[in-house]
């Protein structure tokens, strides 16, 4: 399949634009209206002690309508706006803060009214029913560039809160549960690394049937780095599921309801040493000398540990390595669609290595092959730094688009573009 883009759109110069995250689309399903937020200071991290301007811009008449605001921002994942489905056009949610809780606001864009949802969003169903919600006051002392600063919760600094939980929210009911808390993960197959470590649960994605979603368990280890479980909740079972228990897990998305693409390691005999309690002192003196030679992440590294992009079945459970060197060189974010089947467009970071020039890319799987679809700019000063620009693509629903976040001319900026099959 010859893959091209053309771009259609892009927000204004000279005003600081973006969307957040590459797990949901920015588009809406009519493939008119986009979501931004807009910014006055991208050299600083977004704080509560701001608002922040929630929009979206009607792409063919090129009219902006301002929807409302938010004190819940980080240049990751912005507010975690999103269209709400089923039908993912009238009705856009977003995360704020009210009472010194964290809530999530609906706007109706035909009848112009917001409604206020009394939990913060993080992933919401396909068929509209449900969101789940996580405690943002956890993540902002173990992943500020994902988390808010409305609230700062010291009881929410310890290795372990026993009530960091993962709810869920049903629309029809307007009722919330508790699915399960980090303890609840911590007994599932316990590796002997978990005592004294730092847990959180982060990344949870709805699977497009609405029926499962996926998510991580991570916990800092004595070896200072992160441990990454990519496990799975299946809501009419009641089940928690482990999928990788390497260790070694970066960003993922779905192709379909049954089978994810990954960017990490199923594991080896590197990465099963770092699960035990007793090898870590001795992990941790490797490690020194091992980053003293050899620059974290690159190819020398990855090989090491097996990293790349996997396919998973999560009916016959198999996993399935690409064989693409040029592919697995790079972590991205995978964004897919069901018109491309098991294709998919994913990106790069920018940083010294491609001239502080981020890509976007076509992986063909029956082809075996990638091509690049556009070059980017960025601000070389912040690269690498939680002010950094991620491209995030972000895949319409309908497959024909795609947008993204950049840099240009010295601003965030948002571009949509359609895909020329």
């Amino acid at each position: 399949m010859s893959v091209k883009l053309k771009k259609i759109f892009e927000t204004p110069n000279n005003e600081n634009y973006f969307f957040g995250y590459y797990d949901v689309p920015q588009l809406s399903k009519d493939n008119q209206n986009l979501i931004t937020v807009n910014v006055n200071d991208i050299y600083n991290i977004p704080t509560a002690k701001k608002k922040y301007e929630i929009s979206y811009f009607n792409i063919k008449l090129n009219i902006k309508v301002v929807i409302g605001n938010t004190k819940t921002l980080n240049f990751q994942q912005g507010c975690r706006a999103q269209w709400l489905g089923p039908d993912h056009n009238r009705y856009i949610i977003y995360n704020d803060v009210e009472n010194e809780k964290y809530v999530s606001r609906i706007f109706d864009i035909i009848k112009k009214t917001t409604t206020t949802v009394a939990l913060p969003i993080y992933s919401v169903s396909k068929n509209g029913r449900f969101f789940l919600s996580l405690s943002f006051e956890r993540l902002y002392w173990c992943r500020r560039g994902y988390s808010y600063d409305a609230i700062i919760d010291e009881n929410k600094n310890n290795l372990i809160v026993p009530d960091e939980y993962v709810k869920i929210y049903d629309f029809e009911t307007n009722k919330q549960k508790i699915l399960f808390t980090i303890k609840d993960l911590i007994k599932i197959k316990k590796n002997t690394n978990m005592d004294n470590a730092t847990h959180y649960v982060e990344h949870l994605m709805f699977s497009p049937c609405s029926k499962k979603f996926t998510f991580l368990h991570r916990y800092k280890i004595k070896d200072g780095g992160i441990f990454s479980r990519l496990m799975y909740y299946d809501i009419e079972k009641k089940t928690i599921n482990i999928i990788t228990n390497s260790g070694r897990m970066s960003h993922f998305n779905f192709l379909n309801k049954d089978k994810l693409i990954f960017y990490g390691s199923v594991g080896n005999i590197v990465t099963n040493i770092r699960k035990y309690q007793n090898l870590q002192k001795f992990f941790k003196y490797v490690l020194k000398i091992y980053k003293f030679f050899i620059k974290d992440n690159n190819i020398i590294a990855k090989k090491l540990t097996n990293d790349g992009y996997y396919y998973y079945n999560f009916i016959n459970k198999n996993f399935r390595k690409i064989k693409n060197k040029e592919l697995n060189a790079e972590d991205g974010h995978p964004t897919c669609n069901e018109k491309i089947g098991m294709d998919f467009i994913t990106d790069n970071y920018s940083d010294y290595d491609n001239n502080h020039k981020p890509s976007l890319y076509y992986y063909s799987n029956d082809k075996n092959s990638m091509h690049e679809l556009h070059k980017f700019s960025s601000i070389s000063e912040l690269d690498n730094s939680p002010l950094r620009c991620d491209l995030h693509p972000r895949i319409s629903y309908d497959g024909n688009f795609i947008s993204v976040d950049t840099f240009k001319d010295g601003f965030r900026k948002s571009f949509v573009f359609r895909i020329v099959y």
